[in-house]
């Protein structure tokens, strides 16, 4: 089958599936950096080397799009391969770390030695449990490290060929529990791929689910090859020249944000490739032009949802409220609605007296005006909210 691909092929098996085509996608890359994790790396002379690993989040509110399925599916299939450590289930980052620094032999026979590891966890918070260590550890292991050695309480360890790919869904309440004000301004939230779906896939019944007519064994056979790759990867020049032109084209003040996310683009969209190239069958270490501008699609596809996320991330007791509303506002066509349909959206995450502080204070603040839609009050994000609130090439053309 010359023209599998992995990524691909993930996505056709699971299509009966409810959850969101993206969440099967950046689940699939996910996998894919996991199960390539320090084998494989693309060298700067100046910026060092880049491995594949990547922490991403699959994110949607309460109950909403089934975001636990992606992850489940690709870490069974990550543990089948089982050429890397897969921690799971309710830890703290210290457990995690003594669980990177044992060497031992997998029930596949296979000895895994060295911090190369996918952390998995279909709800993040329940994986990071409270620990103000929790934030500055993951954000130092993300990066590779040759050797790390920490000091922790009571004991100190020693890790070596440092290589972390996370795999977590959560949700708009939970998730502030590990992404705090700290995450945010620290850094990892910039360093974390958020992939905001709030919608389902289709709806089907548990009683209409047809078993997948295409053969899982190929997921795995393909897992197998990528596990074996190894050393330098190279790009075509048609690639480079690619990704030069659209690096050189940001403007200066695209890359700032406060999260960060904007300015590691450059390093992501990179890191996003080479899990692109290695779902080809055809894959032989050389990233292709393909592979560079569907990766820099993928990554600039999701830098909306950043703006998003920080809208709430003050200290004030309305603040997540506050980011429940502008959610509903900016998911709206042109950015307005009516009042009683955003009453409708918010039940169960804002009362009505809270809206009403909150609206006074965003109208107060001129980032929402007052209007009338379909002879019915309501509200509209004003140009002040939309550049607060939308990065620049995310606007909606009808917000005039």
């Amino acid at each position: 089958m010359p023209d599998f691909n992995f990524i691909e092929y993930f996505i056709s098996y699971t299509k009966e599936a409810e959850s969101p085509t993206e969440f099967w996608r950046w689940a699939a890359i996910a996998g894919i950096a996991a199960t390539l994790r320090n084998n494989v790396h693309l060298t700067s002379p100046q910026l060092g080397t880049i491995f594949p690993n990547m922490y991403v989040i699959l994110f949607s509110d309460s109950g909403i799009a089934r975001k636990a399925a992606p992850c489940k599916l690709m870490g069974k299939l990550v543990q089948a391969i089982g050429n890397t450590k897969f921690i799971n289930g309710r830890a703290s980052m210290q457990g995690v770390i003594k669980e990177l620094g044992l060497s031992y032999t997998n029930e596949k026979g296979v000895l895994l030695n060295g911090a190369a590891a996918m952390l998995y966890s279909e709800e993040l918070s329940s994986f990071a449990v409270s620990d103000p260590a929790t934030i500055p550890l993951l954000i130092d292991l993300y990066d590779y490290h040759e050797s790390w050695r920490n000091n922790l309480i009571g004991w100190t360890t020693a890790l070596k060929d440092v290589c972390i790919t996370l795999l977590a869904a959560s949700n708009s309440d939970l998730f502030r529990s590990v992404y705090t004000a700290q995450a945010i301004t620290g850094g990892l939230l910039g360093r974390t791929f958020i992939i905001k779906e709030d919608k389902y896939r289709h709806r089907k019944s548990f009683f209409d689910l047809q078993k997948s007519e295409l053969d899982i064994k190929l997921l795995l056979n393909h897992l197998k090859k990528v596990a074996v790759i190894k050393g330098e990867i190279e790009c075509e020049a048609r690639a480079i020249q690619f990704y030069n032109d659209w690096y050189y084209d940001i403007p200066d003040e695209a890359m700032q944000d406060k999260v960060g996310y904007a300015s590691r683009l450059g390093t992501h969209v990179l890191k996003v490739a080479i899990s692109l190239g290695a779902a080809r069958e055809d894959f032989d270490k050389t990233l292709n032009i393909e592979d560079i501008e569907q990766a820099i699609d993928l990554c600039q596809g999701i830098k909306k949802h950043y703006k998003m996320l920080t809208a709430g991330s003050g200290t004030s007791p309305l603040a997540t409220q506050a980011t429940y509303v502008l959610r509903a506002i900016i998911s709206e066509r042109g950015y307005h609605i009516a009042r009683k349909d955003l009453i409708r959206k918010l039940l169960g995450n804002v009362d009505i007296e809270d809206l009403d502080k909150i609206l006074v204070m965003l109208v107060q603040g001129e980032l929402l005006q007052e209007i009338s839609k379909n002879m019915e009050p309501g509200y509209k994000l004003t140009v002040k909210g939309i550049d607060e609130f939308i990065l620049g090439d995310e606007k909606d053309e009808t917000n005039s």
